[in-house]
């Protein structure tokens, strides 16, 4: 339905430097794995945040304190259909960069996770999403061949993050750098830039980060079901790219890749149930 974000059971932000996450199923999460390493560049990085629905869900990872080493296959299972969501705990402790839910307005210049002041901007000032303040979703059962699922309802008449009524968790990840994304997730895409496509990841777009240098790198759903990227700043607008695979709101495993070139260039690529989409090559980027 229109202004439904379904998250499916796993998240995969693989950094090529570290980086981020992602969510799938337990069932599947070997062979998630086995695509991050076709990606070739494996063997000196990390896994590094990992977001899976059924675990690790309102629970903290086992064992405690966490062994930097391990990856915790054994915490306890998620709660039960329609609880809500309130701290989506990451399953890989090498940098521990939990999902929480969206700061108060007062709490936006502390220092993440409580708030959205991003120290290495280097604006001097503090990142003010816009609109009312989001609330949490809700783990849902039986979803996608019985697998669990986080559903994030959205209003239908915007991005679902920060402005009316939407639902979302966030969390800041170490890096910007080199990075592999992996999600799994059912949405109706909606808008046709940065600003305003249906987000997946990312933080608020419709109000650019306060540094001249610093970019918003975001990933969503356009409008007619497209796998789409979103970049935005404060010195040179936005930049947005939708993809060519019509979804349709369809369950859909989407891979995106970020690719750091030389002198800022970078190439950006996505792919959408195991199909080639987005490709762009870019220039002047400097994080």
């Amino acid at each position: 339905m229109l202004g439904k974000l379904l998250f499916y059971a796993q998240w995969f932000h693989h950094n090529l430097n570290p980086k981020y996450t992602s969510k799938k199923l337990f069932r599947r999460q070997f062979l998630v794995l086995l695509t991050i390493c076709s990606f070739g560049q494996l063997s000196a990085q990390q896994l590094d945040t990992w977001f899976t629905a059924d675990r690790a869900v309102n629970s903290i990872p086992a064992p405690t304190p966490p062994d930097p080493s391990e990856l915790h296959l054994f915490t306890p299972y998620a709660p039960l259909d329609g609880t809500p969501v309130t701290t989506w705990y990451d399953f890989v402790d090498f940098t521990a960069q939990d999902a929480v839910p969206h700061p108060p307005m007062a709490n936006y210049p502390l220092a993440p996770p409580s708030g959205f002041n991003y120290e290495n901007d280097g604006s001097g000032s503090h990142f003010s999403p816009t609109g009312s303040i989001p609330g949490i979703p809700t783990l849902r059962r039986n979803i996608f061949n019985f697998n669990p699922a986080l559903h994030f309802d959205a209003d239908p008449n915007n991005d679902g993050v920060n402005n009316g009524p939407g639902q979302a968790l966030h969390f800041r990840s170490v890096s910007r750098n080199e990075t592999a994304i992996f999600i799994v997730f059912q949405a109706r895409g909606q808008g046709n830039s940065a600003e305003t496509q249906r987000l997946l990841f990312g933080g608020d777009i419709e109000n650019h980060l306060p540094s001249l240098t610093a970019n918003n790198l975001s990933i969503g759903v356009s409008d007619g079901d497209f796998f789409s990227i979103g970049r935005t700043r404060i010195a040179g607008g936005s930049f947005f790219q939708p993809g060519n695979v019509d979804l349709q709101a369809r369950p859909t495993i989407g891979v995106f890749n970020r690719e750091v070139l030389n002198a800022g260039n970078e190439t950006l690529t996505t792919r959408v149930n195991g199909i080639d989409d987005i490709y762009w090559e870019r220039g002047g980027i400097t994080d």
